[in-house]
């Protein structure tokens, strides 16, 4: 690996490639969350949403929304339950990283976050690639022989860009 100065020039154009990525699905992910609660929101009658503990649309929004998207709690929570289990150790720094890392992501047992990842992976055409296909194939094989990062630097994105862009044409 190259470091220094010049290591920070070459990684530069990845990292930005990477920032920005993220910065789209993120844009998207947060979009659609919304609008999928919203919507889910306003198909409810009130009954329903009586029955599920809420006095008013607007409540159930924000507390579906503040559940689809881990804060300090949430993961302080989920590190608490990882060290009863014994996955980690109970270590304040582990969990000061752990938190600082995960704080905004997606709670993995929200299905409006899930949903909304999936969307926003979609968008971005970062879904990760299916087992058995050949794009999948070739990214193992890459991922198996690093020096072939070569010849192929990217595959899961313009996979994913001729798989959307061949289930648009009618005839195929």
């Amino acid at each position: 690996m190259i470091g220094g100065f010049g290591g920070k020039i070459l990684r530069g154009a990845g990292r930005t490639l990477q920032a920005e990525d993220e910065f789209f699905k993120q844009l998207i992910f947060r979009s659609r969350l919304k609008a999928n609660v919203m919507v889910t929101a306003r198909k409810m009658t009130d009954e329903e949403l009586g029955a599920m503990g809420y006095i008013s649309r607007e409540g159930y929004i924000d507390d579906t929304l503040r559940n689809a998207i881990m804060n300090k709690e949430a993961l302080a929570s989920k590190w608490d339950e990882m060290v009863v289990y014994g996955k980690v150790a109970d270590d304040p720094n582990a969990k000061a990283k752990f938190m600082e890392e995960n704080v905004g992501t997606y709670n993995h047992s929200s299905k409006m976050a899930q949903e909304a990842l999936q969307q926003a992976r979609e968008a971005t055409f970062t879904t990760p690639l299916r087992e058995g296909t050949l794009g999948k194939n070739v990214q193992d094989t890459i991922n198996k022989h690093p020096i072939l990062r070569q010849v192929m630097p990217f595959i899961q994105t313009p996979t994913n860009i001729l798989r959307v862009s061949f289930e648009r044409i009618p005839v195929l």
